[in-house]
Parts: structure tokens; C-alpha cells; sequence
């Protein structure tokens, strides 16, 4: 069995095998396959584009969207849970195989450990992000406000409504275009959602940004909760807010 509790990113091997799944670790490769699997795989994401009017699309690869989703990477590897698909065929540096569909998991705020170098490092990566916001250069300050003050009440609600159940937040699901169409996806969730449960009772939360995935959810068991609708300037996107649980 395998314990999903987040633990520090900076002793142990670089990656842990975990059946089909891989636990990634921080290393530079890791980053920068990662950060060019979720620009590839959410270019043309409606809400991506709806935070971003008129800007080039995650997929162009632009080394300004880079160094930011790079940095987006980084700061999940701090506190979230990082996986990796292992393909049939991964050789290693086939780089569409090797880091073709990840997945980025947010344990409960208990499960979260950390040791007093930990903590003192991240009040200071807290501290540099205050002064120097990571930010997606391409989006709309107004509408990335909108988005992330509505995302932060959704969890914190979703967080009381569940309790005591722990509560998981599934916020990547990612497969490279070239790999899309295959399954890999599906497979990708479901391995996600079995680590999960083997840990215990427990409620899996996501915000599905569109139609085709939230379709790809449902079939996988998730149930909408509540449909969101951001808007700004005449233009608008949906969000479906969906739950998986693990037992009763």
C-alpha cells in the first residue's frame, strides 16, 4: 500500500515507482516536461482562454508562458502531489512518452508534513511571491482575480460541506495532444483515484473547465455539484465543480 501523505520533495530517489503511476520528484527535467505537458494540453481550455483574451495560447510555448507554468510547477512540487503516467513503451527520452499525461493532486491540509526547514523556506518562497507575484504574463488581472477568488470560496465551501471526510483536490489532469485519444486520460484518473482510495475514506474534488472533460469525469464516477459561471465584459465560461468519494 501506498501512503499519498506529501512529504518533502529533497532526499529519497528522484522518482517512486507506484504501479503505473510515478511520484515525480524536483529535478529540472521533471519541471520543464511537466510545465510543456500542461501548456500543450490546455491550450485551447475555455477557461484558459477566457482569462487570457487576445494572448497567445499556452500551446505557442512562448519562453515567457514557460518560465512562468515552470514556476507554476515548482510551487505545486512544495506542497502537492505530482504524478506521471509510466507508458508501455517509455524509454526514457521520448519525452511525449515519458511525461505525456501528469497529474498534479492536492492531499488534505493534514496529510501535509514538513520539517522546520521546510517551513522556514516557505515563508520566505511565500515572502518572494508577495514581492514578485508569479503570475501567467498573458492573463487578465481582472479576470484571473475573478477566477481565483471564486476557486478559493468553492474549495474553502466544499471543504466545510464534506467534513470530517478528508477532501482531495484533483487540480491537473494533463496528455499531451499527441497522446490524446488513446485512453490515456481515463487511465491516468483512475490510477489517481485508486492511490486515493487505498489511503482511506476520503472525497475527491475537481473544477471540469470543460464540456469533453467533464464528460471523461462523469464516466469515471464523478457527480457535478455545481455549475459556475465567470463572466466579464459580455464574455463568459463555465466551471463544473465535481466530486468523486472513495466509500460512504
Amino acid at each position: 500500500m501506498t501512503n499519498l501523505e506529501t512529504d518533502t520533495a529533497r532526499s529519497g530517489p528522484a522518482h517512486q515507482p507506484i504501479g503505473s503511476l510515478e511520484r515525480l520528484r524536483q529535478d529540472q527535467r521533471t519541471i520543464e516536461e511537466v510545465a510543456r505537458t500542461i501548456s500543450l494540453s490546455f491550450s485551447h481550455d475555455p477557461l484558459v482562454a477566457w482569462v487570457r483574451p487576445g494572448a497567445p495560447p499556452w500551446g505557442t510555448l512562448d519562453p515567457s508562458i514557460q518560465r512562468w507554468q515552470m514556476d507554476r510547477v515548482k510551487t505545486s512540487l512544495r506542497d502537492c502531489l505530482l504524478f506521471r503516467l509510466r507508458q508501455q513503451h517509455d524509454a526514457g527520452s521520448d519525452t511525449d512518452s515519458a511525461f505525456g499525461a501528469v497529474a498534479i493532486v492536492h492531499p488534505p491540509q493534514n496529510r501535509k508534513q514538513s520539517s522546520w526547514y521546510q517551513a522556514v523556506e516557505d515563508q520566505w518562497f511565500r515572502f518572494c511571491n508577495y514581492v514578485n507575484p508569479i503570475v501567467d504574463p498573458g492573463a487578465d488581472t481582472k479576470r484571473l482575480q475573478t477566477m481565483m477568488e471564486e476557486h478559493d470560496r468553492n474549495l474553502d465551501r466544499l471543504r466545510t460541506a464534506f467534513a470530517p471526510r478528508e477532501m482531495w483536490y484533483l487540480e491537473v489532469i494533463a496528455v499531451r495532444p499527441a497522446l490524446q485519444g488513446r485512453g490515456i486520460g481515463k487511465r491516468l484518473l483512475n490510477e489517481v483515484l485508486s492511490e486515493i482510495s487505498r489511503d482511506g475514506p476520503a472525497v475527491v474534488v475537481l473544477e471540469s473547465t470543460s464540456l469533453e472533460s467533464k464528460r471523461l469525469y462523469e464516466r469515471c464516477g464523478f457527480e457535478v455539484i455545481e455549475e459556475v459561471v465567470l463572466a466579464d465584459a459580455g464574455d463568459q465560461v463555465k466551471v463544473w465543480l465535481m466530486s468523486w468519494n472513495t466509500g460512504p
